[in-house]
């Protein structure tokens, strides 16, 4: 097991408000996923168990060729590059000025490690972590992968533009929707 990192709870609490202005100008600008339902106001885990669940009752019950697949990230958030995560803030328009502020805390961070033995003997102060751009336990890393998680599914889209790839999943005797993906957290789901 891992643990988690314990942050400063006030630093948490002031990244939680800005953090939350934030999600919402990337949602009002469509930036993130419509399919992500991780650390979304309004939207939840469970609902994108449920979609998953009901397209496969629904290909079951008419007896539908359903190809599915799930990708889970092992240690995801700690084995992203800090490249990759200022690539990923520029796509949804976080100013200059704000990636290099999260960039100065990426380079001055140190990681401690306590286990039920104490605190770890590192040599130094601490260990820098060479990748793991989005720190486990840190307000702010959920906000970062989602930014890079829809980033992700903007490239699948746009390679799939204009083929109909998802699941028509019935709705009710004359509709249907096209179910492609579900997206939470580092976990991604897949149907045609």
């Amino acid at each position: 097991r891992r643990p988690i990192a314990l942050l400063d709870v006030m630093r948490k609490r002031s990244l939680g408000v800005k953090k939350n202005e934030v999600f919402s100008i990337w949602d009002k600008h469509s930036l993130i996923q419509r399919d992500n339902y991780a650390f979304m106001r309004g939207k939840c885990l469970s609902d994108a168990i449920i979609i998953k669940r009901l397209m496969l009752k629904d290909a079951k019950f008419f007896k539908s060729p359903l190809v599915t697949i799930d990708i889970d990230y092992k240690a995801a958030f700690d084995m992203v590059p800090y490249s990759i995560k200022e690539m990923s803030l520029r796509r949804v328009g976080l100013p200059e000025e704000g990636i290099h502020l999260w960039g100065r805390h990426d380079q001055s961070r140190r990681q401690h490690v306590r286990t039920a033995f104490g605190l770890t003997q590192m040599p130094g102060e601490g260990v820098h972590p060479r990748a793991g751009a989005f720190g486990q336990g840190a307000e702010e890393s959920p906000m970062g992968f989602t930014s890079l998680m829809s980033w992700k599914c903007d490239f699948i889209d746009k390679a799939i533009k204009g083929k109909s790839v998802g699941y028509p999943c019935r709705v009710d005797a004359e509709t249907t929707v096209e179910i492609s993906k579900t997206l939470f957290c580092d976990v991604l789901s897949y149907s045609c």
